[in-house]
């Protein structure tokens, strides 16, 4: 039997999760979404939080056009790192 997410024996919390933190939060103009995802995936290397990192990662590859440096950056360090 597969593991079950927290968002999966919680649904609320994944509702939340989608409607507050990638809805408002996610969403505020103060950073652009580049800097959003560039900040939220070198926390995510720094803290090895592999799961939530690989997620991210394939959100800031669908952002590549203003990504790319700088997330090649953080692949090279999390391969340094083994995450």
């Amino acid at each position: 039997m597969a593991k079950q997410t927290v968002y999966e024996m919680i649904p609320q919390l994944g509702k939340l999760r989608d409607e507050v933190l990638f809805g408002d939060v996610w969403e505020q103009p103060e950073l652009s979404k580049r800097d959003r995802s560039l900040v939220t995936c070198s926390v995510l290397a720094a803290l090895y939080r592999t799961p939530e990192l690989e997620g991210h990662l394939q959100r800031a590859h669908r952002l590549r056009h203003a990504l790319q440096q700088p997330l090649h950056a953080v692949n090279r360090r999390c391969e340094e790192k083994k995450v």
